[in-house]
């Protein structure tokens, strides 16, 4: 193996990744999660020593490969590397990073361009479910420029439409794992805090705001200053981890599965004003929704988590549903506000035949762009630095 890994950064959405063609790393699984973190820099929280910038929304990795399933062109693996500890959780997906796998698939020939517009079917290898990319092309290449805007991302591009097909039960199973749509339970000292869990796309458990102490219209610093709401986010994730089995007890959550279930605080729409300055009022959107990933409060909301957002805001009784306006409840287009604007998700479900919902598919807009292409030489003693961590590798959805 060479000790130049070939790799891609790429903007997808509103994270930040480094793509990998599957070929070009170890084929040794404890080699690959060793290189990983060295080339990303982590454990050091800031990885100053390495292609991460020490936050959640850009510490990812994107490893792709022509599929081996005839329904998708090419497969990927999703990586979520830890900047608290050395952590590899490879359950779930990044909605956000999808986008860019479309783009890295036909600039890298693993997809033919077809002008004006490229569909590449894509399998998350983690979950096993169906993603559709609609790319714009030009001049044979994947497109960047366009009128296309996302909250949270400078400027515009042209726009990626995604298509989630069947992204219920993406880890667990099933849409609703407890077989509730809303629950009451006590979170630290907070007796009485109504919950959510949802699973689409990525399990979430949705966490009413009011119950907590919060409006709904805080901005990172804002939960950043408050460090018993990070708490209280972590023992909601702990609970949840505990319910869905994904965690022997809840207090081992953080050490087990850091990523996995997500979680969000829930608020009816209020106005305020965004991260670029900009007011956002009421009437601009459906629910309000501040998201905190690996113990960080995040500027913009995960892909997935717009994708989970969009179902259970059509779940009756949930706490997305009931944060809605009464009437604008039961759309298939929900609009979401977190600190930096608004983003929409659109949901097709349907009524089965024993009553439970369906999701067929959930569909959504992003842009994203290639940064740099190189090689990253791996430092001389990266297996020490992998192999001499404490390394928490989540398999759930297979990697």
């Amino acid at each position: 193996m060479s000790d130049r890994l070939p790799c891609v950064l790429m903007r997808g959405g509103t994270s930040k990744g480094v793509f990998f063609h599957d070929r070009d790393l170890p084929a040794d699984r404890g080699d690959r999660i060793a290189a990983l973190l060295a080339l990303l820099g982590s454990p050091d929280p800031g990885q100053i020593d390495g292609l991460g910038s020490g936050t959640v929304t850009t510490s990812k990795v994107m490893i792709i490969a022509p599929s081996r399933d005839p329904a998708a062109d090419v497969e990927f693996t999703f990586c979520q590397i830890g900047t608290r500890g050395a952590t590899v959780e490879f359950s779930g997906t990044c909605g956000n990073l999808s986008a860019a796998v479309a783009p890295f698939a036909i600039d890298e020939g693993l997809v033919p361009a077809v002008e004006p517009v490229t569909v590449v079917r894509m399998l998350n290898a983690n979950t096993r479910k169906l993603v559709v990319a609609e790319v714009p092309i030009e001049s044979g290449k994947a497109a960047t420029t366009g009128a296309y805007r996302i909250a949270g991302v400078p400027g515009t591009g042209a726009e990626i439409r995604l298509r989630y097909f069947d992204p219920a039960g993406a880890i667990t199973g099933t849409l609703l794992p407890t077989g509730q749509p809303q629950e009451v339970v006590q979170l630290g000292d907070r007796a009485a805090v109504h919950v959510s869990i949802v699973d689409a796309a990525n399990p979430f458990i949705f966490v009413r705001a009011e119950d907590v102490g919060l409006t709904g219209t805080e901005r990172p610093a804002d939960l950043r200053a408050r460090p018993e709401v990070l708490a209280l986010a972590e023992a909601a994730r702990g609970y949840a981890a505990e319910r869905l089995g994904l965690a022997e007890h809840a207090a081992d959550a953080w050490r087990t599965t850091p990523d996995i279930p997500k979680m969000a605080f829930i608020a009816p729409p209020k106005r305020y004003v965004a991260l670029d300055g900009q007011p956002i009022e009421a009437d601009d959107y459906d629910v309000a929704a501040r998201m905190i990933a690996i113990g960080e409060a995040i500027p913009a909301y995960a892909l997935s988590g717009a994708i989970c957002t969009a179902v259970a805001a059509q779940v009756a009784g949930s706490v997305v549903w009931d944060a809605i306006p009464a009437d604008r409840r039961g759309r298939a287009r929900v609009l979401l506000a977190h600190p930096s604007g608004v983003m929409d998700g659109e949901a097709v479900v349907e009524t089965g035949p024993a009553g439970g919902l369906l999701v067929e598919s959930v569909s959504v807009g992003r842009t994203a762009r290639r940064l740099i292409a190189g090689a990253a030489p791996l430092p001389p003693n990266w297996r020490e630095r992998g192999t001499g961590a404490t390394v928490t590798v989540s398999t759930r959805g297979g990697d």
